[in-house]
């Protein structure tokens, strides 16, 4: 048998991530209705004993029922990447608060890891929380996104 790249631990995390997802929308027989397969192909995607995987259709059908993108993201992980959720962005043409957006976010980002900075030279998992770090570091990615929409807009509708 060929050797797979992944370890075991990250197919068995790919097994938990499609049971939640078929949880999430109802179990079984209620994500096959959903979608082109049944629900013996359910239990089977989900179950650590089968070598059987959900399909990507299935998977997309499933995730945009539920409204978020629960393997997808997994998977993403273990491939090294995050999934970030396109923003609604306002084609304004309007740079100058885009850019002033970004701006903002990063600081806010910057002066939070200098906070933690501050008293030890470290960043603990307590002042990440207190200070909602991560929500801050989101927040700049999705500045960082809209920015990058709004370009793509000028550059598919030459405006």
């Amino acid at each position: 048998m060929k050797a797979r790249a992944l370890s075991e631990a990250s197919y068995l995390l790919i097994k938990a991530h499609t049971r939640t997802l078929i949880k999430g929308c109802g179990g079984q027989v209620s994500a096959a209705s959903l979608t082109r397969v049944g629900h013996a192909s359910m239990q089977r995607y989900g179950s650590i004993e089968s070598a059987e995987f959900m399909p990507a259709d299935v998977t997309a059908d499933l995730e945009l029922e539920l409204g978020t993108p629960v393997l997808s993201e997994a998977m993403a992980r273990l491939s090294g990447h995050v999934l970030v959720k396109l923003p609604e962005v306002e084609h304004d043409g309007d740079m100058v608060r885009h850019i002033g957006r970004l701006t903002k976010e990063l600081s806010d980002v910057a002066g939070g890891v200098g906070t933690c900075l501050a008293d030890d030279g470290k960043v603990t998992r307590d002042e990440i929380k207190s200070i909602n770090l991560r929500k801050e570091i989101h927040d700049l990615i999705k500045a960082a996104v809209m920015l990058d929409h709004a370009l793509e807009y000028i550059e598919e509708e030459g405006e």
